[in-house]
């Protein structure tokens, strides 16, 4: 009697991590979403509203996009520790108050300088629920997390927890102390790469205790202990994620492998291997590839 309780309670809490995240209602084994990677930067510059208009005009329904800290406590969003390569600033963005961030402007892929400003988080959100799209919030684990309080709460006061993705590679202890209650609303996917400590019991910790939307896996090579872990991966809820960005997290199956050689050699094989989130920093071609053609 004991252990069909127990059961049931397993079963009971796995259903409702389950439906706590509006991904779930997907089938995360069938349909392909794709990740753009800090907007459509070949459009505007990255990490910029325009760039993430880009690519939500071209049918993405997830924006990877860089968060930090300024000095007086404000979530930007730009990709480096420091001003130099993607603004008309100097120094780091750290040291500079938000007010002194907004007299600033984007350079593009070129380095042009641009009309653009460094948005802020809450306009990325804002912009996100206008067009119910999912933020991918990467750089939040800078400095173990700090920013992590100020995005969590910005998010409660404009109702988008469930907008909010993270990818981390910290164990499920960890995650649980930093992000408590909300750890089961926002779209948490631990990353799954040789370099985590007794892999695959960090892996079996997240499947016992939570059911991330997905896990985000890095792998050099096909012989990478990462690898291997996929079916495990796929016999679960949970999505496979994987950024088409670097060959090194790809065994070279990446975006420019796709555009270089063959789709079908990049993202092709990642979607047949069970890839059904993919990040990518060509997000029309990769949705050219995805659309039927007669």
């Amino acid at each position: 009697m004991r252990l069909l309780v127990n059961l049931l309670l397993f079963l009971s809490v796995s259903l409702s991590f389950a439906k706590a995240h509006p991904l779930r209602s997907n089938t995360p084994h069938k349909d392909i979403l794709i990740v753009s990677h800090r907007g459509d930067w070949q459009v505007a510059p990255e990490n910029s509203l325009a760039a993430f208009k880009a690519a939500i005009q071209a049918g993405v329904k997830i924006i990877e996009t860089d968060v930090r800290l300024t000095q007086d406590g404000h979530c930007v969003l730009l990709h480096d520790a420091t001003l130099d390569r993607t603004t008309t600033g100097h120094g780091h963005l750290a040291h500079t108050t938000l007010e002194t961030l907004r007299t600033l402007r984007l350079r593009d892929a070129l380095g042009s300088t641009t009309a653009e400003p460094i948005p802020t988080l809450h306009e990325a959100i804002l912009l996100a629920k206008v067009h119910h799209i999912y933020l991918y919030l990467d750089k939040a684990g800078v400095n173990n997390g700090e920013a992590i309080p100020t995005i969590l709460a910005l998010a409660k006061e404009l109702d988008a927890l469930e907008q909010l993705i993270f990818v981390l590679n910290w164990p499920y202890e960890k995650a649980k102390a930093i992000f408590q209650e909300d750890l089961d609303r926002v779209g948490y996917c631990p990353v799954i790469s040789d370099d985590i400590p007794n892999l695959e019991a960090y892996v079996d910790t997240w499947l016992t205790n939570a059911s991330p939307i997905a896990f985000q896996f890095r792998f050099k090579q096909l012989d990478s202990p990462s690898y291997h872990l996929l079916p495990k991966i796929l016999s679960t809820p949970s999505r496979a994620f994987i950024a088409a960005t670097w060959p090194t997290h790809t065994a070279g199956h990446d975006d420019r492998t796709s555009l270089l050689i063959h789709p079908d050699k990049g993202w092709g094989w990642l979607i047949q291997q069970g890839f059904t989130l993919i990040e990518t920093n060509h997000p029309r071609a990769l949705l050219h590839y995805l659309t039927p053609h007669p």
